[in-house]
């Protein structure tokens, strides 16, 4: 197969691209597994695959026009002339020009993905509280579902909030969200709802795998090569180090994601099984894992280069800026001791970038936060976690002329009464925070 580059004919394939969808066009039916409602589930007789963008339009916003998103589906495929009975589709709020994609080939075997991807604003990983319960296709919140649930990105709060505050949240969120609708249902009697918080699109997030074998597949197979796809997702997103939007866990995917596996109904060979241990299972394991990891560097920016920050690897635990200066704000009179004194908020940010990709820094940070997973996992005592914790902070976070932080500061400093009642999470901001006034001298401007 040659690789997508606008529109083409093959012996077996037709791909164009339009405004708002890529499209697979086939002369000869498929059999697909489908993740979509349209067409959803193992379906044979199917001649075209699509991924749509549902901001066709070029807005930052999602439109519905259908009251069922399988028909609002089939509403798409129709715009773009293609035929809903005969059609599997997916759709997605990144952007259908950034895809990319991946090829494999064994023998006669040959595994193609083609995979949209953004993952900034919907990360999640498996047992992640959520926000909604499914109720005969009606969405209903459950705001006690969220109760685990420390922190969304972009918070300053290092603390998790109680019952009371987050039931009082979501209550207003109810409340707003009731409000924009409302809004909204007087337009035309479209019914519009928006996935974004904001207009970025590097905070959309969704995950669209087409999966394309040139081999006949049983229903077996085509199931065993979805896990696959899945693991593989999960790996690719692992490897990179991305957080969760709604937990402290490292994500595997987008709570969005969506995948299509398509094989042609007639071939010489006949595939029973997609297994780790066969050719078939390793291809789609590559061609899944490379072409995703492409599409989140065009979609998300998401890369080794750009997850090299410390304020990237402590993300998923809420930490940003802003946390920092909350820390130092209610613990003043201790940094002040320490001879830590920001002049603002400011300063403190300037500091922080000037750190921000530290080796030592990024690489320390990484090791502290591998020690709190572990915990979470039950794989070390949380009073291992605080003495080992702070022992690596101290003893390896370099701090020029051949001192580390513990030959810098006195033993005051680093074992201060206060830091009794520090958790893992702001023993970690309190070191850090010593290692940034030193490594950035105490006269920064």
């Amino acid at each position: 197969m040659e690789k997508l580059s606008g529109e083409k004919n093959e012996a077996e394939m037709t791909f164009r691209r339009t405004n708002s969808s890529s499209i697979f066009h086939f002369n000869s039916p498929r059999k697909t597994l489908c993740t979509s409602p349209l067409n959803g589930g193992i379906r044979e007789g199917i001649t075209t695959l699509m991924n749509i963008n549902c901001q066709g339009d070029g807005s930052y916003e999602i439109v519905m026009k259908e009251d069922d998103y399988g028909e609002e589906l089939a509403r798409q495929v129709r715009e773009e002339g293609e035929e809903p009975d005969t059609t599997a589709a997916l759709s997605t709020a990144a952007w259908i020009e950034l895809s990319a994609e991946a090829e494999e080939t064994y023998e006669d075997l040959t595994v193609r993905a083609v995979v949209s991807g953004g993952i900034e604003h919907n990360a999640v990983s498996p047992g992640d509280p959520t926000w909604y319960m499914e109720k005969n296709g009606q969405y209903i919140p459950a705001p006690d579902g969220r109760e685990d649930c420390q922190k969304r990105i972009g918070g300053t709060s290092v603390r998790s909030m109680s019952r009371e505050e987050q039931e009082d949240k979501a209550a207003q969120a109810e409340k707003k969200e009731q409000a924009e609708q409302e809004e909204k249902a007087g337009k035309e009697g479209q019914k519009e709802k928006t996935e974004a918080d904001g207009k970025d699109p590097g905070l959309i997030g969704t995950i669209n795998i087409i999966l394309m074998v040139n081999q006949r597949m049983t229903d077996a197979a085509m199931l065993r090569a979805l896990v696959l796809c899945s693991e593989a997702k999960a790996a690719a997103v692992q490897e990179l180090l991305l957080g969760s939007c709604y937990s402290h866990e490292i994500a595997t995917g987008s709570g969005t994601d969506g995948t299509i596996i398509a094989a042609p109904m007639e071939s010489e060979y006949l595939l029973t099984t997609a297994s780790g241990h066969v050719k078939l299972g390793e291809l789609i394991g590559k061609t899944v894992k490379k072409a995703l990891k492409e599409a989140l560097v065009k979609q998300s920016s998401a890369c080794p280069a750009r997850q090299f920050q410390i304020l990237q690897r402590v993300r998923r635990f809420g930490l940003n800026v802003g946390s920092f200066w909350d820390f130092y704000e209610k613990n003043r009179e201790l940094f002040q001791k320490a001879g830590v004194c920001f002049s603002g908020a400011e300063d403190l940010v300037t500091r922080l970038q000037a750190v921000n990709q530290s080796s030592t820094g990024v690489i320390v940070t990484s090791l502290y936060v591998h020690l709190m997973d572990q915990y979470r996992w039950g794989l070390v005592m949380y009073p291992e976690v605080i003495r080992e914790g702070k022992r690596l902070l101290q003893q390896n976070l370099y701090c020029g002329n051949g001192k580390f932080l513990c030959d810098v500061f006195p033993e005051a400093v680093l074992n201060p009464e206060e830091g009794k009642k520090f958790n893992s999470v702001t023993q970690y901001m309190y070191f850090l925070m010593l290692y940034m006034w030193v490594l950035t001298g105490a006269n920064l401007h």
